[in-house]
């Protein structure tokens, strides 16, 4: 079995494109919990490092197929869009 190089992060992408899906779905997952009368998409995604936000907003859609507002506020559809990030953090620590 090969190593992943330096170049690839053993997902098919970049070091720093798994980054920042690893950031986007940690935004979307605060998104999903929090209250809706005092989180801002705005705050959340300044907290994990976005520091443009239409940028921010475009990667965001690309990823989940909806806005960051719309996941906040519960109107969205919320795909598993990276299934293989989700299993690596929401698999129980016992899990086989």
């Amino acid at each position: 079995m090969s190593r992943p190089s330096a170049s690839t992060s053993g997902h098919g992408m970049s070091p720093i494109a798994y980054i920042r899906c690893e950031r986007l779905c940690r935004v979307h997952d605060d998104l999903l919990a929090a209250d809706r009368a005092v989180t801002s998409v705005t705050e959340t995604a300044a907290r994990w490092g976005f520091a443009h936000m239409s940028q921010f907003a475009k990667d965001y859609r690309t990823l989940f197929g909806e806005s960051p507002s719309a996941t906040l506020l519960g109107k969205g559809h919320t795909p598993e869009a990276i299934p293989w990030l989700h299993m690596d953090r929401h698999r129980p620590h016992n899990a086989a």
